[in-house]
């Protein structure tokens, strides 16, 4: 094979590298950056399936193999070695991305060999898998790259993508066109930012600066991964015949696994991104079987190789009777419109506090506490797709086993009763998919009352906005002398916190969401109430 076809062939390999990896970043990023979901289900569904972190959690956790991304992973590892992290991980590929934009301005990055930081890589990994074992996901959810990007995503990237959203319809809405609805600017935890742009600095200063140092330093999949595809059959390998040792391919490598001096190609590291195929000017640099190049002496890597979801396909997007609940449920948080009782003025403050619960409302779906918390990565896919906000990332609700997964904040919002999107899109399967007829009787959590704390007692005033949103009619209003006050029904309520987002009481609730430990089954509305439940079922509850 002449030099001149090596490096075609090498140029080919990259092009496609980058061709898959576009592809993959390109439909993951659609699953927290489409706001409107109305984008096919399949588009979403490319990327985040064969996440491997995700998908082997899933697996794990209902104690089968049933969920094929990470064993599409790891076979491909097996076989081709880290092709995932070069072509599938949406964190490496936003690093790889930074570096192109870099070397666009003119910069030409200089890598060189680093040595493997074998005490820290498999320390880290061992500490991820025994806190795994024990059901703790906090290594997990700091350090997983499919969570952080998810994070990074939702918390950085998407308020610009509302923000250009809400721009364009404003254009077109002075032109007389309203295809382009805008989008309510909520459900952004500022703490939840503030780490992201914390953590995307550091990842994207590394990548600026030392290539894919975090892959293969502190990244558990990087090295568990590795470990992996060091032994693939199919790797780079350098041709010691034809190598002069101008090292232009040590100076190519991101991942600084090629020493040329040492004659030391460390596979545990290399993330098969192909650069330095098409580095090598005499072709010395293959990747390939060693018996793929007849006549030649292959070296593998020279002798000195260091050591270094069950369950149905995940949905991203909505029908168009779910996009119509999701512009409705936006339409009711944008300021001047209906929330219920706004026009009741708050003359009396209360003075009774808000019980505070044990741990905060757990999302429909997630079953129990130590479930959901042994399950969730805290990617926020489920925060970024839900069109109420009710779901909000914790940073101290759950404690540090719960680290940055998600709860149910009435202050945000409320649970639609005809949305199940957060079980449909959970990789991981912590929220567990549920259907809308299933989800009338899921009761997360049960109302409870303060009467000292509603105005209607304080005041002796009308206000009733806590049974116009109840969506089962577990909370009504009965007749008390001259005004009316609430009474519940805690059996059929499902804990949505409709009632407590929209309590005008101040500074504290007059009534709140007590959540549930393990989620319990809530018994129907009688005869009375029925067609209120199956209006709510329709395209907008509220």
């Amino acid at each position: 094979m002449s030099d001149t076809c090596s490096a075609r062939r090498g140029a080919s390999l990259r092009a496609a590298r980058i061709i898959l990896a576009l592809v993959f970043f390109t439909s993951t990023s659609l699953l927290f950056l489409d706001i409107h979901g109305v984008l096919l289900p399949w588009i979403s569904e490319i990327g985040c399936h064969v996440q491997f972190l995700p998908s082997l959690i899933h697996g794990l956790r209902a104690m089968g193999m049933a969920a094929t991304g990470f064993v599409i992973v790891a076979i491909l590892t097996l076989v081709f070695g880290r092709i995932y992290c070069s072509a599938l991980c949406p964190l490496g590929i936003l690093m790889d991305f930074a570096g192109f934009l870099k070397r666009k301005t003119g910069w030409r990055p200089r890598y060189g060999y680093v040595r493997p930081h074998r005490v820290i890589r498999y320390s880290l990994l061992a500490m991820t898998i025994v806190c795994f074992a024990a059901g703790s996901m906090v290594m997990i959810n700091l350090l997983d790259p499919f969570s952080n990007f998810g994070r990074m995503a939702n918390a950085l990237a998407k308020p610009l993508v509302i923000l250009g959203n809400n721009g364009i319809s404003r254009i077109l809405e002075l032109a007389g066109n309203y295809d382009i609805p805008p989008f309510p600017m909520k459900g952004i935890s500022l703490g939840m930012a503030l780490f992201a742009l914390g953590f995307a600095a550091v990842i994207l200063g590394l990548a600026l600066t030392r290539g894919r140092l975090y892959c293969n330093m502190i990244c558990p999949v990087g090295t568990l991964l590795g470990l992996a595809g060091k032994a693939a059959p199919v790797k780079v390998r350098v041709l010691a015949g034809d190598c002069t040792g101008c090292r232009r391919c040590e100076r190519a490598c991101k991942s600084g696994c090629i020493s040329v001096k040492a004659g030391i190609i460390d596979h545990s590291r290399c993330v098969a991104c192909f650069n330095c195929l098409e580095a090598c000017p005499e072709g010395a640099v293959r990747y390939g079987l060693k018996c793929g190049f007849p006549g030649r002496t292959a070296v593998a890597g020279p002798a000195r190789v260091s050591a270094g979801q069950s369950g149905p396909p995940v949905h991203a997007t909505h029908t168009r009777r779910g996009f119509l609940a999701a512009v409705a449920t936006a339409l009711t948080l944008l300021p001047g419109t209906s929330r219920g009782k706004e026009d009741v003025r708050v003359t009396v403050p209360n003075k009774i506090a808000v019980p505070k619960p044990l741990h905060p409302i757990l999302p429909p779906g997630s079953l129990n506490l130590d479930r959901f918390t042994a399950t969730c990565s805290g990617c926020h896919a489920c925060v970024a797709q839900c069109p109420s906000h009710v779901l909000q990332p914790a940073i101290t609700q759950y404690g540090l086993t719960g680290l940055f997964i998600p709860f149910l904040d009435p202050g945000s919002g409320f649970c639609n009763l005809n949305c199940n999107t957060c079980g449909e899109v959970c990789p991981t399967r912590a929220i567990t998919p549920f259907t809308l007829e299933e989800k009338k009787q899921i009761q997360t959590g049960v109302v409870k009352f303060i009467r000292d704390n509603c105005i209607v007692v304080l005041q002796q005033t009308d206000c009733g906005a806590c049974s116009e949103h109840c969506p089962t009619k577990a909370v009504t209003m009965v007749a008390e002398g001259k005004v009316r006050v609430p009474q519940l029904d805690e059996k059929i309520c499902l804990g949505c916190g409709a009632c407590e987002h929209v309590c005008p009481a101040k500074p504290n609730k007059a009534i709140y969401v007590l959540p549930h430990t393990v989620h319990r089954r809530a018994d129907l509305p009688s005869s009375n109430h029925k067609s209120v439940l199956h209006q709510a079922g329709g395209d907008f509850n509220f």
